[in-house]
């Protein structure tokens, strides 16, 4: 292995780290409590159903994470 193929791995590890941190900060891996506490709002006091799936996917997680977040933290 040359000196100029450890320099382009190492600048490709970088790169990869880089996105990951990124994507992390921009919290594409979790949802935050904002995100959370918005979509369980909008699912209890909504007359109309979920207008996109990803948003009745939300409403379908928020009693679930609640009961976890609620009764495993003991």
């Amino acid at each position: 292995m040359s000196n100029n193929d450890s320099g382009t791995t190492a600048l490709g590890f970088l790169v990869i780290a880089a996105g990951v941190a990124y994507a992390g900060h921009s919290r594409w891996f979790y949802q935050t409590g904002q995100q959370w506490f918005d979509s369980c709002w909008s699912s209890i006091n909504s007359k109309a159903p979920a207008s996109s799936a990803a948003e009745a996917i939300a409403w379908v997680q928020c009693e679930p994470q609640t009961k976890t977040a609620l009764c495993d933290n003991a």
